[in-house]
């Protein structure tokens, strides 16, 4: 059979892979990674089942998104499953402006897992964002719910497509 093209993406293809840890040069541009991570570790669930109960009720909008970010009637830019939240922190920060009091576009990251949703936010709120947050929720069954209001337009809406297969017995695939 012919070999897959994503082999390279592999530890079977690519010996060299190695596991990331959120620490690589792509983040350097978010500063102090040591102090961003301080008192913030986490052990959180790779899988979440998203047929749960609990996960079935869809989450309300914000009261007031002028509380939520500092200008609501700008565009906004989604990430749907952010996990750890790096994609969106990174997004904001360069939409944020050069002082970052000026942005042009908010970010919002929708997360199944809250322990990550808690941590991404206190990473936010340590790079002083105010066009960033992070909501726990399920965006299949809360879309309509959380963004049926929102003031500004919906610019961006993004995934990342992780790999379904989490558990070390699959890497191979």
């Amino acid at each position: 059979s012919k070999p897959s093209g994503n082999l390279k993406y592999t530890k079977q293809g690519n010996p060299e892979l190695r596991q990331l840890t959120g620490r690589e040069d792509a983040f350097t541009e978010l500063g102090d990674l040591t102090a961003l991570y301080e008192g913030l570790a986490t052990h959180v669930r790779q899988h979440v089942n998203p047929l749960s109960a609990q996960l079935q009720i869809p989450t309300p909008a914000p009261l007031s998104w002028t509380k939520f970010f500092q200008d609501p009637t700008l565009p906004l830019q989604v990430d749907v499953g952010c996990g750890s939240g790096r994609f969106v922190l990174i997004r904001a920060q360069r939409l944020a402006g050069s002082e970052k009091n000026e942005p042009t576009a908010n970010v919002l990251g929708l997360e199944i897992r809250e322990k990550l949703v808690h941590r991404a936010q206190a990473w936010s709120d340590r790079l002083s964002l105010p066009n960033c947050r992070f909501i726990f929720t399920n965006a299949t069954v809360s879309w309509q719910s959380l963004l049926h209001n929102y003031p500004g337009p919906i610019e961006l809406v993004s995934m990342q497509f992780p790999d379904p297969h989490f558990k070390k017995r699959h890497y191979k695939r």
